[in-house]
């Protein structure tokens, strides 16, 4: 007489991993699917942050160093006349402008109070 069938042996599969080869059945296959997935992801996720590192490093490069250019106040609202007046007497950088006395910057043909003040200020932004 045979022993009676209970269950039916489960067929083990091998599985390849970083780890090396393993001999498993079904559901932990699966598990060890999973979890090889995993393993990837991340390698793959450090990769990528090692990668752009390097890239954010040459952003910091691009930052301008030294005396800002006057005509970089019209992204600050100032409006390109008033910026050419300022070129035209002389102040060709942001830092000449702002450390300049505001009597002086009042001289400016077309250029009153309220605009001496905002150019400072906008000047002062930057």
């Amino acid at each position: 007489m045979s022993p009676p069938a209970t269950a039916a042996a489960r067929p083990l599969v091998t599985v390849q991993s970083v780890e090396g080869d393993m001999a498993i059945d079904g559901a932990a296959r699966r598990m060890a699917l999973l979890a090889e997935q995993h393993r990837v992801k991340a390698k793959a996720e450090k990769l990528e942050k090692k990668r752009k590192r390097p890239k954010e490093e040459h952003e910091a490069e691009d930052i301008q160093h030294g005396p800002l250019p006057v005509e970089q106040l019209q992204a600050s609202g100032i409006v390109a006349g008033d910026v050419q007046k300022l070129k035209d007497v002389g102040f060709y950088t942001i830092e000449a402008v702002v450390y300049s006395p505001r009597k002086e910057l009042l001289q400016i043909e077309g250029i009153g109070k309220a605009k001496v003040y905002k150019i400072i200020e906008a000047g002062m932004s930057l």
